[in-house]
């Protein structure tokens, strides 16, 4: 599991959708420990704030 900070916004005011950026820094120093290939759960916990993403078993 990899728990992180990250940004999270809406596309535009009327959409439904949201958009989540991982920061590149993550990817770049290798904290990020998935594959392309590999299926994640991607949880925001609202109330402290943090990006959660863990492998899909």
């Amino acid at each position: 599991m990899w728990v992180g900070k990250g940004k999270v916004w809406k596309a535009s005011s009327h959409a439904r959708s949201q958009v989540i950026y991982i920061p590149a820094d993550v990817v770049k120093d290798g904290s990020y420990p998935f594959k392309i290939s590999d299926d994640v759960i991607v949880r925001l916990d609202a109330t402290q704030q943090r990006l959660i993403i863990s492998k899909k078993e």
